[in-house]
């Protein structure tokens, strides 16, 4: 019964996973070497981090749509997913929460994908020091990081500002609004 039961599960994660970079390769539109190369790279996160493949290649889907500059790239969004998976385990957080706020800062700031390790280390430095933990941050940068990269602050400057409003603010939302108001405010935007 219980060798059974393990081939079972093995067949279910080998379909799972099998399901995911069907997604993948719908939403990259990528097939044949292209698809491959996706597919080996969510392998091994899924060997070399605490992902499964199978998340790994959900977190390049869902980082795809977030950030569509990287389906033109496999290597681009593997190294981006790479790259969350490394803010993930630092900040003790799912996946989706942290593909999500890398691709949110790298949008909101309009920087390229080659800036997501300066993102992520800004991200786990801030939530590391300070109130705010990275969901936080990304709920806060999605309300005000355009209209702070517009008043001239940096991302670190953008994080800084959060970390020093999060323990007074206890909402995420309304700590970003307060600081979008903020910098509209001081610099006429």
């Amino acid at each position: 019964g219980a060798i059974i039961a393990g081939i079972g599960k093995i067949i279910s994660v080998n379909k799972n996973f099998e399901k995911s970079v069907s997604t993948l390769s719908s939403l990259t539109g990528k097939q044949g070497d292209e698809l491959l190369f996706l597919e080996n790279a969510a392998k091994k996160m899924g060997a070399t981090t605490t992902l499964s493949a199978t998340q790994a290649a959900d977190a390049m889907t869902l980082i795809g749509s977030r950030f569509p500059d990287l389906l033109k790239s496999s290597e681009g969004l593997a190294a981006v997913t790479g790259e969350s998976a490394i803010l993930a385990e630092a900040a003790g957080i799912q996946m989706p929460a942290a593909a999500a706020a890398l691709t949110t800062s790298l949008n909101q700031f309009n920087l390229t994908a080659d800036k997501s390790r300066s993102i992520i280390d800004t991200l786990a430095a801030g939530s590391k020091a300070g109130a705010a933990d990275v969901p936080f941050l990304n709920a806060a940068i999605e309300k005000s990081g355009a209209v702070a990269k517009e008043a001239g602050l940096s991302f670190q400057e953008m994080v800084a500002a959060v970390e020093t409003i999060a323990p007074k603010i206890t909402e995420p939302t309304t700590a970003g609004l307060q600081l979008k108001n903020e910098c509209r405010s001081k610099f006429s935007i």
